[in-house]
């Protein structure tokens, strides 16, 4: 029974629908990502527009159905090839398709108007249909890169189909005769074709499918390990947590700075460097903010306990780690170690606030604390009391033994008047041998007086420095507030003055 070409043709035409359709949806995802899609579209509707006059042979002019209809599947042809040019980067000159798409053209138009011959059109159409899609194959095989191949190596494969087969529909055309010249009435080879490109159709529109697919998923391997390279080879800490805390991701820079492996930080909590309650709490108090308001937190800085117990300093940023949905489920950060930048600052500081040689707050840092003391026992009307003292004939000291050994005789001094106080009390040195005691809090000036007994006590011990037993006593002039002044300048004024009384009532003792 001889196969009905038309229902053949209906049925390719449906596929080829189908198809367009499919290439539609992928050119919708996809059209801001790859370039191209869109050409593969207009094959599709160029297949489908084609195919449909042909099936209308008869009803439409004999130009239209058998040249115009076959222009357009051959048009189509080029214009996907276009598309994967364009969708792999590698364009290439269509002039010499343009051209043998003209003579198709010219032959087809020919043997359909001036001499009729169906053997010959289908010898035409099948032999430029080879050469397009080899086209196509060889493009999708060989010119893309070869990390290219595997996304395109599939619909390679079924071009390379399409010009086999149409090789072989040739070969058919030229072996077995016609047995009509009407296309509807041909014989097994045309009824065999149109069977073939059906199942070509199905399989293209597959592989374009998937080819988008494998394209899609490259990309995202591609970004992953640029991300990745850029993580692992970066100087600065990336880190992501979940909600709860716990390391969900850490990359080497954060393990050299943390002295971690990467195995010892996933799964555990971020407390494991948070070193004391302090900072535990800055720093949820920086995520909750974040986790909160949704906006990152940048230039967040805070104190870490690395492995080997060693104190360091890192400076961060903070922001969330959504779903696609918009949920909220962790947090990454990005940051530095600025343990060398927060240590000079720490020395810079310690310098323009504390004495370089006995490392006692200085006249600025002093007078910091004055003000701060003032303002409580204001608040609280207590008392506070300002001692300055100086070492007695310390100049003799200097002109004997030396600068060096004053200098060390004044560190040796410093630590025993820290020693005399309490923890809450300042010691200041405000130049020379001339030192400032701040009593933060005292009950009455015999509170200061007791403080000031002790000291006299304390100095009347020697100070053995490299062999040198060095006899040295103090003088201090005591002023209490509110008695003696209601401000740190008239303090200290009062008890300078009331130094000068006790060197001239014959020094070691003290005057208030």
């Amino acid at each position: 029974m001889m196969p009905d070409i038309k229902t053949l043709m209906l049925l390719y035409i449906i596929v080829n629908v189908i198809s367009a359709g499919a290439v539609a949806i992928i050119w919708s995802q996809n059209r801001g990502r790859f370039a191209g899609i869109i050409f593969w579209l207009v094959d599709m509707i160029l297949q489908v527009v084609g195919s449909t006059l042909i099936v209308m042979r008869g009803v439409v002019p004999d130009i239209v159905s058998m040249t115009l209809s076959n222009t357009l599947v051959m048009a189509g042809i080029v214009i996907i090839l276009i598309g994967f040019e364009r969708f792999t980067g590698k364009k290439g000159l269509q002039i010499h398709n343009y051209f043998l798409l003209a003579v198709f053209i010219a032959v087809s138009t020919y043997f359909v108007v001036v001499h009729p011959d169906l053997r010959v059109r289908e010898i035409a159409l099948s032999a430029t249909t080879m050469i397009f899609t080899f086209q196509c194959c060889w493009l999708l095989l060989r010119r893309v890169d070869s990390g290219m191949r595997q996304v395109t190596n599939l619909t390679g494969i079924v071009f390379a189909c399409y010009a086999a087969f149409s090789l072989a529909r040739i070969i058919l055309t030229v072996i077995i005769p016609e047995q009509s010249s009407d296309f509807f009435k041909a014989g097994l080879v045309d009824a065999l074709a149109i069977t073939v490109y059906i199942v070509l159709s199905v399989c293209l529109a597959i592989s374009l499918v998937l080819m988008v697919n494998r394209r899609l998923l490259a990309d995202v391997r591609a970004q992953e390990e640029k991300y990745r390279n850029i993580l692992e080879n970066m100087q600065d800490s990336y880190i992501e947590v979940d909600l709860a805390g716990n390391f969900t991701f850490v990359n080497e820079a954060a393990c050299r700075n943390l002295g971690y492996s990467m195995d010892e930080l996933i799964g555990r909590s971020f407390s494991i460097i948070a070193p004391d309650q302090e900072e535990t709490n800055a720093i949820f108090n920086a995520y909750s903010d974040v986790y909160k308001t949704g906006e990152p937190h940048t230039g967040f800085a805070f104190k870490i306990i690395r492995k080997d117990g060693s104190t360091g300093y890192a400076e961060t940023s903070i922001s969330l780690i959504k779903t696609e949905q918009g949920r909220s489920i962790g947090f990454r950060s990005v940051g530095r170690d600025v343990t060398e930048r927060k240590q000079m600052e720490q020395k810079l500081l310690e310098m323009a606030t504390h004495d370089a040689l006995t490392g006692l707050p200085n006249r600025t840092l002093l007078y910091d604390r004055c003000s701060v003391a003032l303002a409580n026992v204001q608040r609280y009307n207590k008392k506070l009391a300002i001692m300055t003292l100086d070492l007695d004939l310390f100049k003799n000291i200097n002109d004997t033994l030396g600068h060096d050994i004053g200098d060390r005789l004044l560190m040796a001094a410093a630590g025993r008047l820290t020693g005399a106080l309490r923890k809450s009390d300042t010691v200041a040195r405000m130049g020379g041998d001339e030192f400032v005691l701040l009593l933060g809090e005292v009950d009455d000036k015999l509170d200061a007086v007791n403080v000031a007994d002790k000291i006299l006590g304390d100095f009347r011990q020697p100070f053995l420095i490299d062999g040198h037993s060095l006899n040295v006593t103090v003088s201090i002039g005591i002023a209490i507030y509110p008695d003696n002044g209601d401000d740190i300048e008239d303090l200290l004024k009062n008890s300078d003055r009331l130094l000068y009384n006790a060197k001239q009532n014959g020094r070691d003792r003290f005057a208030i």
